[in-house]
């Protein structure tokens, strides 16, 4: 497991499968964010290469 700090939110990510593990109330928090929130940084951190082959 590895802490990603997202939005001021501590959020434990799977170093294996890439999986986000969340507290109570953080995902309220992060889906509201003004920066695109927790699944915009999620899936540029495990897409984002493959994204940007792709075009």
């Amino acid at each position: 497991m590895a802490e990603v700090v997202v939005e001021h939110v501590k959020v434990d990510r799977c170093t294996t499968c890439g999986g986000a593990f969340l507290d109570q109330g953080e995902l309220e928090v992060l889906t509201h964010a003004e920066s695109g929130g927790l699944f915009r940084h999620l899936f540029s951190m495990r897409f984002g290469e493959r994204l940007a082959a792709a075009r």
